[in-house]
């Protein structure tokens, strides 16, 4: 490729992704399309306005190019279907056996998350949501710390407002929050205790969810996510997990997509029926390394239960760090640098913002499908008020 060019100059200027960071953009494929884009074929036309739309034009295409050929190549050329690409996905995390440094006896997670919450009876319900920064340590006999960071809250609409207002405006929790749990409180899940077959592991799974709140297969993808999070997981049982999600009926291919951080990743999701609206859900991954982005929750279609337009991201969880760790008091050690790369910087002010999609552009980056998450505890908030999702899982104990 010709680097001296004017044009190459002011497409590396513009490209928010330095293309040597993108692998896979310096092939001959993708050389050739490149120059083919850039070539000038075709009738020149005079200066100014529309040469200026064509540049422009020109631009989307070769970043959109790069990052195709880039994003969706594991095994070849891109997946026809979800059930494909979580099978290739499969492999990658059965060879992907990174060193996490010394096992320690704290499992380690770091999350930000945009956790919604509804109350309110029929014909009533309110829906707020909270943007949370969330470290936890957790031992196994059940010990551990949780620190947490809570942004502003915000309604999606003005009619939750009104019905919040209406039922006595209960606080939101603020501020920092930082406590430690003797042993018996926090739930520790073993990882070694799970099989490793895809259809013993499904076995396993539908019966953890049987009890759930989300309908079928729905909540055994949910679950499989919560465990794909989990750092610690051998390279053998991620493998299973993505091998059992590609046996779920009902999964679908979202593809290239970026996480609410900015990271770019690729999507699979599966659609149903909460309390007479449809919803999303979209597990959001690394596909060169298996680790798992973000769950996302997108609401299509009018609710009763949120003021908010179909397109809508109503809740998600980003998870940033995860591992082993001696102590308490610091986050594991990292020994390889992530090959995850961040488009935009992540600060909780950009949490806060309106998250409507329906009439958005279909850019990669606006359109992010989603994730339900409903509490594990009978879905009940922590005023006892009846919830319809949230955004993450309370990983303490059930209580009452």
């Amino acid at each position: 490729m010709n680097e001296s060019d004017p044009l190459i100059r002011r497409l590396a200027d513009a490209n928010p992704v330095p293309q040597g960071d993108i692998d896979g953009a310096r092939r001959p494929s993708a050389e050739r399309l490149l120059a083919e884009i850039t070539s000038g074929r075709g009738p020149r036309r005079a200066a100014g306005r529309h040469a200026r739309v064509r540049l422009l034009v020109t631009v989307g295409l070769v970043f959109a190019a790069v990052v195709a050929v880039a994003i969706i190549r594991v095994g070849g050329g891109a997946p026809a279907t979800a059930a494909e690409l979580l099978t290739r996905t499969a492999a990658v995390a059965e060879d992907h056996r990174e060193s996490s440094g010394r096992l320690g006896p704290y499992v380690y997670a770091k999350t930000v998350s945009d956790q919604l919450t509804t109350s309110g009876e029929d014909g009533q319900a309110w829906s707020v949501v909270q943007p949370i920064v969330e470290e936890t340590w957790i031992a196994a006999d059940g010990s551990g710390r949780i620190r947490s960071v809570y942004g502003e809250p915000r309604f999606l609409g003005p009619r939750d407002q009104v019905r919040w207002q209406a039922s006595g405006a209960p606080e939101f929790p603020s501020g920092t929050s930082d406590d430690a749990f003797p042993a018996g409180v926090l739930r520790y899940e073993d990882l070694e205790s799970l099989p490793t077959d895809p259809d013993e592991l499904l076995s396993v799974l539908r019966e953890q969810v049987a009890s759930g709140g989300l309908p079928g297969d729905v909540g055994v993808f949910r679950r499989i996510g919560q465990l794909l999070g989990r750092g610690d997981a051998p390279p053998e049982l991620r493998a299973s997990l993505y091998r059992a999600a590609s046996r779920l009926p009902g999964i679908e291919l979202v593809g290239p997509v970026t996480d609410p951080t900015g990271r770019l990743g690729v999507g699979v999701g599966m659609t149903y029926d909460e309390t007479g609206a449809a919803v999303r859900l979209v597990m959001i991954f690394d596909q060169e390394t298996s680790a798992l982005l973000a769950q996302e929750r997108i609401l299509l279609e009018p609710s009763s239960w949120v003021d908010a337009e179909p397109g809508t991201l109503l809740s998600f969880v980003a998870y940033l760090e995860s591992g082993r760790t001696d102590s308490i008091d610091s986050p594991p050690t990292p020994t390889t640098p992530s090959r995850v790369r961040l488009v935009q910087p992540l600060n909780m002010g950009s949490l806060n913002g309106p998250r409507s999609r329906g009439r958005q552009p279909r850019d990669s980056r606006l359109h992010r499908p989603v994730v339900l998450a409903l509490g594990p505890c009978g879905g009940r908030a922590r005023n006892g008020a009846p919830v319809i999702g949230e955004a993450r899982v309370d990983i303490r104990g059930c209580r009452g």
